[in-house]
């Protein structure tokens, strides 16, 4: 069900004047907003919505996400700069962040599928590494007094993680994330997060631990190199299943050119059993690292730039590519020339995975053939 947008746009928060709105959630909206003369500078704010400001539960799980993001420090996570608890007359919190003024991944993949475009499978892996990197920080990360607060994001998809349009990448959103001394306690039998990238523990409601973030890790590894969600299904319960029942289909039976490496790592990251996994992602983001360095130099986020610039250019008239004669090898990215650079290393192909309501690959071909559509995604 999609969210209604607020009717007026608040002017400012506290010294913070509003320019637009950004987003609307379930819970929370986001804004674009200046900071005060004399150093003006961009930043997002998010508040939590009027209608779930009387919810003491949603109240404390936004407290708890400013609370827990607030303390990390980490080049691949969204900083937060200020917060506001709200006040005696019931105006509802809200946080600042820095601005990302780049795409979510989410919407990398609808640009690139949308133009019949494959992401070059180095860049998209990297973006992954980057992404793990971040959870890495926030999965070590320790308290004021040295405690451990076993951070755990727990819900992460392809909108929570976001470029720069210099490259960098950014884990947003970690407002279910679990950490000890949080004040909010998942309700008994109440399962929180994306279904389609949910790991086999969280939906049996078993303890979770960094492993359940490296699973999330492995689907979007997937999804970046294929455009199909190894897991989704047409019905949340045959999505349900398949996380916890199902083998994915091999990376490569959805797209050949896909290197050895990558496909076992993928795969490896999506073991139904947490032991048989990365066992933390600083694991996962070493082994991706290594892979697409055996074949080029590094990704750096002047490539990552590049990428994103190169991939806009193509909406523009005329700039086309191509199709290859046959499958071209990534290629070190050109700096010099963006739209050369989009040419020579994004790929046309025939066809591509159907696209569902919510903008990702519907994965037709996985749904149960026997189950009548019901609308349901």
């Amino acid at each position: 069900m999609v969210e209604e947008a607020p009717t007026e746009l608040p002017e400012r928060f506290g010294k913070y004047a509003v320019q637009s709105l950004i987003a609307v959630g379930g819970m929370a909206e986001v804004y674009l907003a200046e900071t005060p003369p004399p150093v003006v500078r961009r930043v997002a704010i998010k508040r939590i919505r009027p209608a779930m400001a009387v919810e003491r539960d949603f109240v404390t799980m936004f407290i708890d996400e400013a609370r827990v993001a607030a303390s990390f420090d980490h080049p691949n996570i969204v900083r937060v700069l200020d917060f506001e608890a709200g006040d005696e007359m019931g105006a509802p919190p809200y946080l600042v962040m820095e601005y990302i003024d780049g795409p979510d991944l989410r919407r990398i993949l609808w640009e690139a599928s949308t133009k019949k475009l494959w992401i070059p499978f180095d860049i998209g892996a990297s973006i992954v590494a980057k992404a793990a990197r971040g959870l890495d920080y926030a999965h070590h990360f320790k308290g004021s007094d040295g405690t451990p607060l076993d951070v755990i994001h727990r819900d992460l998809s392809p909108q929570n993680v976001m470029l720069t349009k210099s490259g960098i990448v950014k884990v947003v959103d970690f407002g279910i994330a679990k950490a000890a001394g949080r004040n909010t306690r998942t309700q008994a039998g109440v399962i929180k997060g994306k279904y389609a990238y949910m790991a086999p523990e969280q939906v049996h409601g078993k303890p979770l631990d960094p492993r359940t973030d490296v699973f999330a890790l492995g689907i979007l590894l997937y999804e970046v190199t294929t455009y199909v969600n190894p897991f989704r299904k047409e019905r949340d319960e045959a999505t349900l299943i398949a996380v916890t029942e199902e083998d994915p289909v091999h990376p490569r039976e959805r797209r050949p050119d896909l290197p050895d490496d990558l496909c076992a790592i993928a795969l490896k990251a999506l073991a139904k059993d947490p032991a048989d996994r990365f066992q933390t992602a600083g694991e996962f983001a070493d082994a991706v690292e290594a892979a697409v360095a055996s074949r080029r130099t590094p990704v750096t986020e002047a490539h990552l730039a590049d990428f994103l610039e190169g991939l806009e250019a193509m909406s523009l008239p005329g700039d086309t590519p191509e199709v290859p004669s046959e499958p071209a090898r990534d290629s070190v990215i050109s700096e010099a020339n963006l739209a050369a650079y989009a040419r020579e290393t994004a790929r046309t192909v025939a066809a591509l995975p159907e696209f569902g309501d919510d903008g990702l690959p519907a994965a037709a071909a996985e749904a149960e053939p026997a189950a009548p559509p019901d609308g349901g995604a």
